[in-house]
């Protein structure tokens, strides 16, 4: 199973695909179906603790260091805290582009035994 594709088919979804579908909506407990198979997905809960944890936790943690040295190559406090943001986001994006998704249902399955 690839990062963000469907275990059934191996539909692969784009991170801007993924991300508008389910990022957005709900962060956790999240059922969709996949957009060519119709099996109804949801996130690996496990994996999912993990990214939140290195995606999430580990800048907050790591905040105060990323600024002071910042300011410390000369920025301001203001411009300092704009690129940590910038950098603390692409870190989230980059952590979180490698979610994996489970089966919850394989409509297909479903639609035979009917």
């Amino acid at each position: 199973m690839t990062k963000r594709s469907c275990p059934n088919c191996g539909y692969k979804y784009s991170f801007i695909e993924y991300f508008k579908k389910n990022f957005l909506i709900k962060f956790t407990d999240t059922i969709w179906l996949c957009n060519d198979c119709g099996s109804e997905l949801s996130f690996n809960p496990n994996r999912r603790i993990v990214l939140i944890i290195i995606g999430i936790a580990l800048p907050i943690g790591i905040n105060s260091i990323i600024r002071e040295w910042l300011q410390s190559i000369g920025l301001s406090n203001n411009l300092s805290f704009l690129v940590y943001a910038i950098i603390a986001f692409i870190w989230f994006v980059i952590v979180f582009s490698h979610d994996k998704f489970i089966l919850v249902k394989d409509s297909r399955k479903q639609a035979k035994h009917n």
